[in-house]
């Protein structure tokens, strides 16, 4: 996904799902992931945004800010 396939990936993802490997949460789970890859595609250019040394956050991290803004922003 580093370079710029986000679609790929979730297109992989979504292959076992096709089938009766996945079930109940499990498939739920990577449906869950495969959509939120689709969704975000937009924003998932990681190869553009290292060709120009911009810094990448996790989500985690992205997660962690949006709490510390909204908390900050409350105040």
């Amino acid at each position: 996904m580093i370079e710029g396939e986000a679609d790929q990936v979730a297109g992989l993802l979504e292959q076992p799902t096709d089938s009766t490997e996945l079930t109940g949460l499990r498939r739920t789970g990577v449906e869950k992931a495969a959509g939120y890859l689709r969704a975000k595609q937009p924003y998932l250019g990681y190869d553009i945004g290292l060709a120009e040394n911009w810094l990448i956050a996790t989500g985690v991290i992205e997660g962690a800010c949006r709490h510390v803004v909204k908390d900050r922003m409350d105040i």
